[in-house]
């Protein structure tokens, strides 16, 4: 490549000239401070950058993707904190988080390294069946499926209650009351060969669930309310809801907040900030 050239201006005295010199500035590249190099394609009045060409970019862009916490921490203290700026949000119902940090945020804000924790496969059972009602197959399926998670009661005794729900499945319930001691009480007829026999099943209010809402985070205690409907027919149809699971979603982000703001010396605030695109 040729030296920079300071005028882009033709010189020649004659016509032949002029047309000769722009032929050649045509063909050479121009460099100008802070810019990348460019030249003047032929028959036309776009710029031709030629940053392609470069052993390495003129400058740096792009986004870094960090699979976990402790990445996306090493990322963004690799930025001067006085050009970073660190943001995030979260959508409490879906559970879904962002992290960002901007390198260049008082320029372009076009290199960044983003983190995207991902819930834990626990969390997404538990949140993908909150509220949704099943059947007693159904019901005491997931109970057995996910006893682990449960902390209180006792799973044994999580695994007990799915078993005896399922085992009463061909029964007729009529009714049911509310315990003293916090449990529901039903009342089901039951035909064993060829004899009405009638019966009680209890099954707790609610239970308590600990887990992990993201990928190598910490567990978190969330209360599960049992629901239940009896259909025409004696049918029982159960399922539960969990209380405030969007502040413990909200606990969750704002503890990689906190750890963020610990680590990495920059601004961090909540919300996004685009690219700055040229006019």
């Amino acid at each position: 490549m040729s030296a920079r050239n300071d005028d882009l201006t033709p010189t020649g005295d004659t016509d032949a000239g002029v047309v000769a010199e722009l032929a050649q500035l045509a063909l050479t590249p121009h460099y100008e401070p802070n810019t990348a190099p460019f030249a003047l394609p032929p028959r036309g009045t776009t710029l031709l950058c030629l940053e392609s060409l470069l052993a390495t970019p003129h400058r740096l862009r792009g986004t870094l993707q960090a699979g976990d916490l402790d990445s996306f921490l090493r990322m963004a203290a690799t930025g001067a904190p006085q050009n970073t700026i660190i943001v995030w949000d979260v959508d409490e119902g879906s559970g879904t988080a962002r992290f960002e940090a901007i390198y260049n945020a008082d320029t372009w804000r076009d290199h960044r390294a983003m983190y995207v924790p991902r819930n834990t496969a626990s969390w997404k059972k538990w949140l993908a069946h909150n509220g949704k009602a099943m059947d007693q197959v159904t019901f005491s399926a997931f109970i057995e499926d996910n006893a682990p998670d449960v902390a209180e009661p006792p799973g044994a005794a999580m695994l007990e209650m799915a078993r005896t729900i399922e085992a009463k499945k061909k029964v007729a319930f009529a009714s049911a009351i509310r315990l003293d001691n916090g449990q529901h009480q039903f009342s089901y007829e039951e035909q064993i060969e060829g004899t009405a026999q009638k019966g009680k099943m209890a099954i707790p209010e609610a239970f308590t669930i600990g887990v992990a809402v993201y990928v190598g985070g910490p567990a978190y205690r969330v209360t599960a309310r049992l629901r239940y409907r009896i259909q025409d027919g004696g049918k029982l149809t159960l399922w539960y809801d969990l209380l405030r699971a969007q502040d413990v979603i909200e606990a969750a982000v704002k503890e990689m907040v906190a750890t963020i703001q610990a680590t990495v010396p920059a601004v961090i605030c909540r919300g996004s900030i685009p690219e700055v695109k040229p006019l």
